[in-house]
């Protein structure tokens, strides 16, 4: 009998097999990844092009165009769409992104041979009709209101202009009067000469039948694309001021110290995440001891890296009481500092290297996340040897490794401190 007073065994991620995709290329150019995973009936479907941020002629253009693209076709209203796709109850949308707009689509299996022809209707024939792009352009402004009393969203806000500059891609804040400049016409040409254009990659998760492959073949097999350049972001040119403030009153600030760090990429990658994850990425980090446990400044504090476009970012984030936010900011410095000037003690390393390895096992739990995990490092150019050289690297970094990595990107250069709310 399993005596429960006794705690299992402890063992440590040591590899992952991961469901890795095949690609077959059709005949005109167009490539479909294949995940063969699970015994569901599911399929998840998305179809990525160009057509992002970096496209876009003008703000919101690339975001309205995927968010309204179900919106209606040439045969159908956004009513029979929605109707449709309930009926089946599956899930179909648009989104955007820094360089690609993907159109996906959630259903069971069996299902897929008839919607496949709405889904494909959509992604090459939407009409963005004008009373339905007036309904999502005051849908925009009113949370831009809403988005604006949170402190949250006016510090994210300012720290992506910091970071980039105001006039960057990816630093540029949209506001209420770009909306009022996206028409029904302007989406048509933008989706026109990007997304219907280029030469797609399809991405099929699930339980995938020779039958669902055929059915892409029939339909995107015989279009003819003109696949478009990739067009590179500019390269930043964030602000000359390490401090920005935005004035809000109330009872409490959001801190947010960030800086530019190298992405996916780069050979430090790896060690970068693992001296994140100490410092600020979970709950028995650094960041929390101090800021959460010992000094009582918050509820939670956390660091993370985000590195989704060809530039990486540090970002630490928390929300303290307005009376103690010079002192909250004072100690996320000296944390940071900390891990330049001493290394991790052993049984520190060992806790990360746990935690780290068994969040990157278990992001890998089901199909949604095998399909994630591919599309994450293929559209940046990456294969699934990334994730291998993670293990390796969380498994073999020493505390000297640590300390050498937060000596390059922990110090206070070039790294921007945020502060909305009220700053005393």
């Amino acid at each position: 009998m399993l005596d429960r007073t006794i705690a299992p065994a402890f063992q440590r991620v040591e590899k992952i097999d991961l469901v890795k995709s095949q690609t077959l290329t059709l005949s005109n150019g167009v490539k479909i990844h294949t995940i063969n995973v699970g015994e569901q009936d599911i399929l998840l479907v998305h179809v990525y092009a160009k057509g992002g941020i970096v496209h876009q002629p003008a703000p919101l253009i690339a975001r309205m165009a995927a968010g309204a693209i179900t919106e209606g076709t040439i045969n159908h209203t956004a009513k029979q769409i929605a109707d449709t796709v309930s009926f089946y109850g599956a899930e179909l949308d648009g989104a955007s992104d820094a360089k690609y707009t993907k159109i996906n689509l959630a259903c069971l299996g069996k299902h897929f041979e008839a919607l496949l022809p709405l889904f494909f209707e959509i992604a090459y024939h939407p009409t963005f009709p004008m009373e339905e792009l007036e309904r999502k352009k005051q849908q925009f402004q009113q949370n831009l209101m809403v988005n604006k009393q949170k402190t949250s969203w006016l510090a994210s806000s300012a720290l992506e202009g910091a970071l980039y500059g105001t006039q960057h891609p990816y630093g540029r804040t949209p506001v209420a009067a770009d909306a009022d400049n996206v028409f029904t016409e302007s989406l048509k040409q933008f989706h026109s000469r990007t997304f219907a254009n280029d030469l797609p990659e399809i991405v099929i998760a699930g339980k995938v039948t020779d039958k669902h492959l055929q059915l892409l073949e029939e339909y995107f097999g015989a279009r003819t694309y003109y696949p478009i350049e990739n067009v590179a972001a500019p390269l930043p040119e964030g602000s000359s001021e390490m401090l920005h403030v935005v004035e809000k009153a109330g009872l409490q600030s959001t801190i947010r110290l960030a800086k530019l760090v190298p992405n996916r990429h780069h050979p430090d990658n790896a060690l970068l995440r693992m001296a994140t994850e100490a410092l600020g990425g979970y709950f028995g980090s650094r960041l929390m001891k101090n800021i959460r446990e010992d000094k009582g400044y918050t509820y939670g504090i956390s660091a993370g890296i985000k590195a989704e476009t060809e530039f990486g970012n540090l970002v630490i984030g928390t929300d303290v009481g307005a009376e103690v936010t010079q002192a909250a900011i004072n100690e996320i410095k000296l944390e940071m500092q900390r891990m330049v000037d001493e290394p991790l003690p052993t049984q520190e390393l060992e806790t990360v290297k746990t935690v780290m390895l068994s969040a990157l096992a278990s992001s890998f739990a089901n199909v949604y996340d095998i399909s994630t995990g591919f599309t994450r490092i293929h559209f940046l150019g990456l294969g699934y040897d990334y994730y291998g050289g993670l293990v390796d690297a969380y498994k073999h970094a020493t505390p000297a490794d640590i300390q050498a990595v937060a000596a390059k990107y922990f110090t206070t250069e070039n790294l921007y401190t945020i502060v909305a709310g009220s700053y005393q």
